[in-house]
């Protein structure tokens, strides 16, 4: 490329006429342009460049940054005019990133070597700070901002070292996605119900969050009620005002906590001798698919929304049910597998033992079960099991104690767990054909944990859009999108 090349700042033209690459090195910096896809390029603004944009909406517009100034050109980088009118912020680190949203060319980010983000929905004229909200209600800054993106509706979400904020650009105030707190311990089991897009996440912190809006939102629920040393271990919501979380006190029992008012106060739930709820393992709290009244806990169960609550000798815990008729429930007795097709009125074994199990899915289309057993994927079928050949980490191991299966699409199945002694680099395994083949779904990155989960508690996928919800120990809650 001659000399003089291109920086590591590169941006596509969006009608693809062009590349632009910025350099800001000192003596040969500027902002380079290829016509011909990248084979060559040609200096076209010969001063060091901090950062560079485009946006779809002004396709012959290029923005960059220089020496803490803005600068733009309106033909496609043949001549760049200074907006001596348009003030940056006064950072002293200096800027190496800049955005220009796509629908909108007034909204613009700008970030600085410090980590802190600012932002304008004026082209420049007013510039304010982003401010990023934890659930518990403290304010923070990004800790080395990572990347940005921008929502067809104009919000944006940005990745930072210690988590993903989405917020909107009107108010300047980001919620950091699914997290009360940087590094969350996420308890057991939780639960989508359709119908509703509440969802309720334990925290082993003595917390729940609740989320009303499907996640975008979020509220920290305090449960401990004075009572030291308790944590949160299972959650679930039967919708914004009805929320049920299993609890325990130390190394006790588990017990059922119970809100009819969206968590501002909590009632211990009792069965008809008026004595707590409890078991002792099995983390799930989850709804009959069809009706929210029926209502199982580990060795319990509700039929009257969580008033009152029987015991279900014959099944320990439900993991799962499917959303065909006759809309059977998946749960566990001992080691046995356990199927209900009547709302928990009976059960029947439908397996020999498999040496127990700590979550299930099922693909009621092909009558396949899917079973995380003895950190490994098994799967049910036609009176047979088969242990399924996973990917192993980088020590050779499977660990998988929690599955989901896509309840639109059944080839699609997830499962992972946590290695607990160490952090494993194959914490989420998925497949999209049934089963027959899968792949780590999360790319190796040695300690950054950018890039997906790590030490996974429980996943589920969400039945309305079909994102895959992993909540973790220690590394936040994580969601990914289905398979395009």
């Amino acid at each position: 490329m001659g000399p003089r090349y291109p920086g590591g700042l590169l941006v596509g033209a969006p009608h693809g006429l062009f590349v632009y690459s910025a350099s800001g090195n000192l003596n040969e910096g500027g902002i380079f342009r290829s016509g011909d896809g990248g084979f060559t390029f040609k200096l076209e603004f010969l001063r060091p460049v901090q950062a560079i944009a485009v946006s779809a909406r002004a396709p012959d517009y290029v923005w960059a940054i220089r020496d803490k100034q803005l600068w733009i050109s309106r033909n496609c980088a043949n001549y760049f005019l200074r907006l001596s009118d348009i003030q940056l912020p006064a950072d002293p680190s200096g800027w190496r990133a800049l955005s220009v949203s796509p629908t909108n060319p007034a909204r613009m980010l700008i970030a600085a070597n410090d980590g802190l983000v600012w932002f304008t929905v004026d082209a420049g004229l007013q510039w304010n700070r982003i401010q990023l909200v934890t659930a518990v209600g403290g304010a923070g800054d990004p800790h080395l901002t990572r990347s940005w993106g921008w929502y067809v509706d104009g919000s944006v979400w940005i990745s930072g070292g210690n988590g993903i904020w989405i917020g909107r650009l009107d108010d300047g105030v980001f919620k950091w996605h699914g997290a009360p707190a940087p590094q969350p311990i996420f308890g057991g089991g939780f639960q989508f119900r359709e119908g509703t897009d509440a969802v309720l996440l334990s925290l082993k912190q003595s917390q729940a969050v609740l989320s009303r809006d499907g996640g975008a939102t979020w509220d920290l629920l305090r449960v401990d009620r004075g009572v030291l040393n308790r944590g949160a271990f299972t959650a679930f919501a039967a919708d914004d005002r009805r929320l049920f979380v299993g609890y325990s006190i130390g190394a006790g029992p588990r017990r059922l906590l119970v809100s009819a008012n969206g968590g501002a106060s909590w009632a211990s739930a009792s069965n008809p001798s008026r004595r707590p709820v409890e078991w002792s393992e099995g983390d799930i709290i989850t709804a009959h698919p069809t009706n929210a009244a029926f209502l199982f806990a580990p060795g319990w169960r509700s039929l009257n929304g969580g008033a009152t609550w029987l015991a279900t000798p014959s099944c320990e815990a439900v993991y799962t049910a499917g959303s065909l008729p006759p809309y059977p429930l998946v749960g566990r007795l001992d080691t046995a597998v356990m199927v209900s097709t009547n709302a928990g009125d009976s059960w029947r074994s439908i397996t020999p033992s498999i040496g127990g199990f700590t979550d299930a899915g099922i693909d009621q289309l092909r009558a396949r079960g899917y079973f995380a057993s003895q950190q490994s994927l098994k799967v049910f079928e036609s009176g047979r099991w088969t242990t399924l050949a996973t990917p192993v980490d980088q020590f050779g191991q499977r660990h998988i104690t929690t599955v989901a299966v896509d309840p639109v699409d059944p080839n699609i199945i997830y499962a992972g767990g946590r290695a607990l002694d160490y952090v494993t680099e194959v914490p989420v395994v998925r497949s999209i054909d049934g089963g027959r083949s899968w792949f780590n779904f999360i790319p190796k990155s040695g300690d950054q944990f950018m890039d997906g989960p790590r030490e996974v508690v429980w996943m589920r996928v969400n039945p309305k859009t079909r994102e895959l919800w992993v909540t973790t120990e220690g590394f936040g809650l994580w969601i990914a999108s289905p398979p395009n």
